[in-house]
Formats: C-alpha cells, sequence, structure tokens
C-alpha cells in the first residue's frame, strides 16, 4: 500500500494479519536490531514484556513499569510485540504514550 493514507478497516486488517497473538508470523529480534527499534516498541523475554525507552528495555507488568534493563543483559534473540505497521507509524512521528510508572 503506497498513499498517503490507509482506512482504519484496512489497518485492522494488516495489525491482525502482523500480530502473533492472531496467528499472524512472529518476528524474533537480536539485542542489536532491537536497540535500532524506535522508543515505545515492545518486545518479549520467554513470557516476560518489555517496552523500549531511552534505550533500555523497562519491564512490563499489570501494575506498572519496572525498573529498566539493558538491552545486553536480555537473551540473545527477543519476540517482537508491537506489528511493523505500528512501528512505522512511530517512526513516522506517532508519538506513543506511556503509564506515569515509566518515569519512575
Amino acid at each position: 500500500m503506497n498513499r498517503d493514507h490507509v482506512y482504519a478497516s484496512e489497518m485492522d486488517t494488516i495489525l491482525h494479519a502482523e500480530r502473533g497473538a492472531s496467528g499472524g508470523r512472529e518476528t524474533w529480534l537480536t539485542r542489536d536490531e532491537v536497540a535500532a527499534l524506535p522508543d515505545g516498541s515492545a518486545v518479549a523475554d520467554r513470557d516476560a514484556s518489555f517496552v523500549l525507552r531511552g534505550g533500555t528495555l523497562l519491564p512490563w507488568s499489570h501494575q506498572g513499569y519496572g525498573t529498566p534493563v539493558a538491552i545486553d543483559r536480555m537473551a540473545a534473540r527477543l519476540r517482537l510485540l508491537t506489528p511493523p505497521a505500528t512501528i512505522a507509524a512511530i517512526r513516522a512521528g506517532f508519538a506513543p504514550q506511556v503509564h506515569a510508572s515509566a518515569e519512575a
């Protein structure tokens, strides 16, 4: 799709296909590839989820964000949770919001 806009129904179809949880193909990244992602991207190491912020990974839970973890302390390969279309939107200027616990 090479247009200036995408309709919501089209984006929903794209995101659904890209989400591993929806049966889409899982994407695995090296630590260097994770470091190259924009802030706001989410990855998983085993059953733990993290959000990239300021060159570190913030562990996420239902209680909020935890203490930042250096990317080089993670497994050699991490599973990408953020759909590639969302990463493209962040790179294009979309600014994801994070919970206040990410600031602590």
